[in-house]
């Protein structure tokens, strides 16, 4: 499904969902940061359905595909969010 470009830039510590992902707590992205060319940091807030492992990995992203998790009745109240405010972030440059 396509999506209108999401417009909003983000703040650091902001849960976004990709619009490639299913719109589903778990696929819940924090921004962690934004690279030197404007493009957006992220890393899942829990364990990477897809890849089965921790969601240690960092994700770069143009903002135009990171969507407001409230336009699609995702929850930031549950489980998901809890686990995610303990993982570690990164300065925005780094």
């Amino acid at each position: 499904m396509s999506y209108p470009p999401n417009t909003v830039v983000w703040t650091v510590g902001s849960f976004v969902l990709h619009a490639a992902d299913a719109k589903r707590p778990e696929m819940l992205m924090r921004v962690i940061g934004y690279t030197p060319d404007g493009r957006c940091r992220t890393r899942y807030a829990t364990k990477h359905p897809m890849q089965g492992s921790n969601s240690g990995q960092i994700w770069v992203n143009d903002l135009s595909r990171l969507l407001d998790p409230k336009d699609f009745g995702v929850s930031l109240d549950g489980g998901a969010v809890n686990r995610a405010t303990a993982l570690p972030t990164h300065s925005p440059h780094a």
